[in-house]
């Protein structure tokens, strides 16, 4: 028991060590994703007051068939292109109930990356808030990558000229949020052993 007892103290001093190293790179990664979530959510207010504002002296949203533009006042807009505010109704509805379920899921990725990071810098590693929070990035990252390739077809029946499929993007975000999901099992696996080593002193 004796030996159990000094080995589980040298163990304990190792992920100290390891602890602190988590700690300094993981403030870097909260504040970037504090600013990343803070700015996403700060241009998806802005996209929402261009494109439901009834005049904008700024900027106009613009939708051609690769891609959705804003465009300054004073500069012309992509060839083939119409103006957002121009399209019909059921349209603008569809595109922005698309628009949030797409923007939305991206804000809350970042909250919850930003909110794993912070764990890991106050030293739980293993802990359930970070798998938690881990778990609930990994969803956000499937859901905001999903939206754009299933919502195509309903977006070309409202009459939306965006012909923008499932891109490359989207499968790096897909299965990033499915890696997150595995790792998030893997903390599991880790509070476990954590648990098991500390049981027997």
């Amino acid at each position: 028991m004796e030996t159990l007892v000094r080995l589980y103290a040298a163990l304990e001093k190792e992920e100290s060590d390891a602890r602190r190293r988590i700690r300094r790179l993981s403030v870097p990664f909260e504040v970037a994703f504090t600013f990343i979530g803070t700015g996403i959510l700060f241009v998806v207010v802005l996209i929402l007051l261009l494109a439901f504002a009834p005049v904008s002296a700024i900027a106009s949203i613009w939708v051609g068939p690769g891609n959705a533009y804003i465009v300054p006042a004073f500069e012309a807009p992509p060839l083939g292109a119409s103006a957002f505010s121009d399209l019909p109704i059921l349209t603008i509805a569809t595109a922005g109930l698309a628009f949030f379920l797409i923007s939305g899921p991206l804000v809350i990725a970042c909250y919850y990356l930003k909110r794993l990071f912070a764990h890991y810098r106050l030293g739980d590693v293993f802990g359930k808030d970070p798998q938690v929070a881990m778990q609930n990035a990994a969803v956000a990252l499937i859901a905001f990558a999903l939206p754009p390739g299933l919502l195509q077809p309903v977006l070309r029946l409202a009459g939306s000229p965006d012909r923008q499929w499932f891109n490359s993007h989207s499968l790096a975000t897909l299965m990033v949020g499915t890696v997150l999901l595995v790792l998030a099992r893997v903390l599991v696996l880790g509070r476990e052993v954590e648990d098991e080593a500390k049981g027997f002193i």
